[in-house]
């Protein structure tokens, strides 16, 4: 600046010659100190840049000769692939490398981070290290596995780095067109060496047996080895006989005197025609149906019939006398049967009651169903009549003594005599009997058999009687009775739950039952509701809005502890979002309320009817611009809340009369001042 000052101080004082232009009057500016001016410099604001200044790589025309970092940016490489190297096929010129640039160009592969300059070359089928060959010092020599069964073609070799598909690291195929075919195969019985060990069908042949008559049954001295039957042959020797095919293993034995089934046993128990013969262990003749056995001829202890239902005991038999024994002693699928030589006689009892009739018989070895020993049933028709029966009141000898319906029957009954003919008898006299007799009552109720308006039906009156037969007098139950409460406070009113029903007011009871605190004599339904937590006057609300000494609560929605009178609550107790005062004129703004602060906001925030008053401490300083020059003069100063017209917030103009003096124009500094 002092540099640019003496140049301007110099123009002053030139003398200014005839024909040359006069510099009086103009500054000549070099603001960074490089020795260009404001109008040869590009940015007179650093002193790096100037046109003679070197260009350097920093992204700023350091020589102002309009270009960027000509000449002297690095060519970077893009490194895709992240493995250090980068692709010369694609480059950026910058100063320095750009995120996924390298400063080398040199990668053969740029999206293989395993490809590279010096990399280990894998069998890929890649150049992996950048030297143009692939995969070089890495081939092996591999068998043509054509059937892929594992093991190749020891005569079709094949070099590679890695066993490709169709290749094996193992020769010895003998056959690389069958994968069922090689040194680790089953032999199997096929004329083929499955396992290529140079023979066929070893050790898998098997052994097969002529069978002459076609019967499936093989002759044990006439053979051959082959891997499967040939016809007339096999697999079995049973044959006894390969001339008759009716005699084999399967064959049915039959009496003919021949071994028919090979067992070696001719005409054995068993044959299919022999004959079914019953064994006869108890020697009666007749044999057990359930012990037989088939021969060609009878075998001894066995005979040809089935008729003995017990071949233990030679008593049974068909046609053997029947006895009461429990057992079938005819064989005729009956025990014990009628007739049986020692039955015994049994009476029916068709009523069930356990007693025989004596004219109804029959005889039998066991009790047949419905009858009995017993005879001694008076009516067999009826199951409540027998011997030592209850005797009932129906007409009938129950007991079989001969008689009916006498005093003792278990439903005779108590009969009451009933003078007043009330329906109600008298307990002092009774008579039993099955029939009633003339006036008498099944009931003895009556406490006065004279008076028929006296007896338990009767309603209970106040008037000194036992009307109802009940015991007492004038009971809770009188149809003109009262109902009184307990009034333990003495206030006049009784307790509902504490009730007496009674002809006359019991002590300290009374007919009014709405006190709701008998305890405490101050509360009644006449007395009056006080805020203490207590329901005063009986009405079912406690301290409400009724009570003498309750407080008008104003709503305070801003919560700012002023409250509106636009909503009031008549309450004892502070409801929540109401206050005691009506002090708030706008209860939607909390900063608004009769002790609140006046501040220059157009609200009437202390709420006294006037907006923006008295608000001195909160008014702006505003500065007349008289040359609206937008600067103004620090000695004409106007307080108010808004902007006055023809006034400005800033104060530092050194002359209001001239629009041209301002801090813009440096406030007057020209040659002359200086």
């Amino acid at each position: 600046m002092r540099y640019a000052i003496l140049l301007g101080l110099i123009a002053c004082g030139d003398k200014v010659t005839e024909g040359e232009p006069s510099n009086e009057g103009q500054i000549t500016l070099d603001n960074d100190g490089d020795g260009f001016t404001v109008e040869e410099d590009c940015n007179d604001n650093d002193a790096n840049v100037s046109p003679s200044a070197e260009e350097l790589c920093d992204g700023v025309d350091n020589n102002c000769d309009g270009t960027v970092d000509e000449d002297v940016t690095t060519t970077f490489y893009a490194d895709s692939d992240d493995d250090g190297y980068g692709s010369a096929d694609l480059t950026i010129q910058a100063c320095e490398a750009p995120d996924g640039f390298v400063s080398g160009g040199t990668d053969c592969d740029d999206t293989d981070s395993n490809s590279y300059p010096g990399a280990e070359e894998l069998c890929d089928g890649l150049d992996n290290d950048c030297d143009e060959d692939i995969d070089e010092d890495l081939d092996v020599d591999f068998f043509m596995d054509m059937d892929g069964d594992g093991f190749g073609d020891s005569d079709n070799i094949v070099s590679g780095c890695s066993p490709d598909l169709g290749l094996s690291t193992i020769g010895g195929d003998c056959d690389d067109t069958d994968a069922s075919i090689s040194p680790l195969a089953n032999e199997i019985c096929d004329e083929i060496d499955n396992n290529c060990d140079g023979d066929i069908d070893e050790g898998v042949t098997s052994l097969f047996y002529a069978d002459a008559d076609d019967d499936n049954y093989g002759d044990p001295d006439n053979t051959i080895e082959a891997c499967e039957p040939t016809f007339g042959y096999v697999s079995n020797r049973d044959d006894c006989d390969d001339i008759d095919s009716e005699v084999n293993p399967n064959a049915l034995e039959s009496c003919d005197g021949i071994d028919n089934d090979c067992d070696g046993d001719i005409d054995e128990d068993g044959s299919y025609d022999g004959t079914v013969w019953y064994a006869d262990g108890d020697e009666d003749t007749y044999g057990d149906p359930d012990n037989t056995l088939v021969a060609c001829n009878q075998p001894t202890g066995y005979v040809a019939n089935s008729d003995d239902c017990n071949d233990n005991n030679n008593f049974f038999y068909p046609g053997a006398p029947e006895s009461c024994s429990g057992f079938d002693e005819n064989c005729n699928g009956e025990v014990d049967e009628e007739g049986a030589v020692n039955a015994t006689t049994w009476y029916a009892d068709d009523d069930g009651d356990g007693y025989g009739d004596a004219n109804d018989t029959t005889t039998a070895c066991n009790q047949p169903t419905g009858y009995l020993t017993d005879s001694t049933d008076c009516n067999d028709g009826d199951d409540d009549a027998y011997p030592g029966a209850t005797e009932y009141c129906d007409g009938e000898d129950n007991d079989c003594d001969g008689d009916i319906d006498e005093s003792d029957a278990a439903d005779s009954q108590t009969w009451y005599t009933d003078d007043d003919g009330d329906g109600y008898g008298d307990l002092s006299a009774s008579t039993q009997s099955c029939e009633a007799p003339d006036s008498g009552v099944l009931n003895s109720d009556d406490c006065d058999d004279t008076s028929n308006v006296i007896n338990p039906e009767a309603d209970e009156i106040c008037d000194g009687e036992d009307n109802d037969c009940d015991g007492a007098t004038d009971e809770a139950d009188a149809i003109d009775e009262s109902t009184w409460y307990e009034d333990s406070d003495g206030d006049g009113f009784g307790a509902a739950s504490t009730l007496v029903i009674a002809c006359n007011a019991p002590f300290g009871h009374v007919a009014d039952d709405t006190d709701c605190d008998d305890g405490n004599s101050t509360i009644n339904p006449d007395a009056d509701e006080v805020c203490d937590g207590d329901d005063n006057n009986c009405d079912g609300l406690i301290d409400d809005a009724t009570a003498t000494d309750s407080t008008t609560w104003y709503v305070d929605y801003d919560g700012d502890g002023y409250g509106s009178d636009t909503i009031t609550m008549i309450a004892c107790d502070q409801p929540s979002s109401f206050i005691d005062n009506n002090d708030d004129c706008d209860d939607t703004n909390s900063s608004v309320y009769l002790a609140s602060t006046e501040v220059c906001d157009g609200v009437d925030n202390d709420c006294n009817g006037v907006i923006d008053d008295d608000t001195i401490l909160t008014h702006n300083d505003w500065y007349e611009d008289a040359d609206s020059d937008g600067y103004g003069n620090p000695d004409s100063i106007a307080s108010d809340c808004a902007q006055p017209t023809g006034y400005v917030s800033d104060d530092s103009d050194c002359d209001d009369t001239d629009s041209d003096i301002n801090p813009a124009t440096g406030c007057g500094e020209s040659c002359q001042d200086l």
